[in-house]
């Protein structure tokens, strides 16, 4: 028995190692931001008219000024139209931005909406002028989920049950993209190029530094 739970220890710190080796090589470095406050402007329409599922979009920074020209990309990941009729559901768009691209590097982040405003310069509505609902929700990404799987196993090996449970939250600290939901009552919901979005970023990325 004390030789097959050392073979699994010695096989899960294996592939933890070759975890981290790959992650390390693949994931560039970051630009130091956490919780920081952007402002960007959107090239690319975020619309229930016109986007699809999986379709991919672009902003462009305005602040803060030391990263001005810098471009953000996003995906849309899913869009819901209300049924015909009076109280029949509200119209939905849910999208999350990936990365932000300055200087020749691009680096995966994460970033939560906590502003908009629309083309025509009016704060939280959209181009029809309806009220716009806004919510987030942080969810695990596919390496988080692997992480935390072998972080479990070594947990248990370690320490039981308890140990297993704390393995796995240390290995699902790994990887974390916000969704954001934008709702409203209207028919159709549309943010059309020049829309500003206020954003909370954070690197998502194995070692952070400032940009030069």
């Amino acid at each position: 028995m004390r030789t097959l739970v050392a073979f699994l220890l010695l096989f899960a710190l294996e592939s933890v190692g070759a975890q981290q080796s790959a992650q390390t090589q693949s994931e560039p470095e970051g630009f130091g931001l956490q919780n920081a406050s952007f402002v960007v402007r959107l090239l690319s329409p975020i619309s229930t008219k016109t986007s699809s599922e999986g379709d991919m979009f672009t902003a462009l920074v305005e602040q803060p000024a030391e990263y001005q020209g810098a471009v953000f990309e996003g995906k849309i990941t899913r869009l819901k139209k209300p049924k015909k009729g009076v109280g029949k559901g509200k119209a939905e768009i849910v999208f999350q931005f990936e990365s932000v691209t300055f200087r020749g590097k691009t680096v995966p982040v994460t970033a939560d909406l906590k502003d908009v405003v629309n083309s025509k310069g009016v704060k939280g509505v959209d181009e029809e002028g309806q009220v716009i609902g806004r919510t987030s929700n942080k969810k695990r990404i596919g390496a988080a989920l692997a992480a935390s799987g072998i972080g479990a196993l070594l947990g248990g090996l370690a320490g039981g049950a308890k140990g297993a449970a704390t393995g796995a939250a240390i290995g699902a600290g790994v990887g974390v993209a916000i969704g954001l939901t934008m709702t409203t009552t209207g028919a159709e919901l549309e943010f059309l190029p020049g829309s500003l979005f206020t954003l909370e970023v954070s690197d998502r990325t194995r070692k952070a530094s400032k940009a030069e």
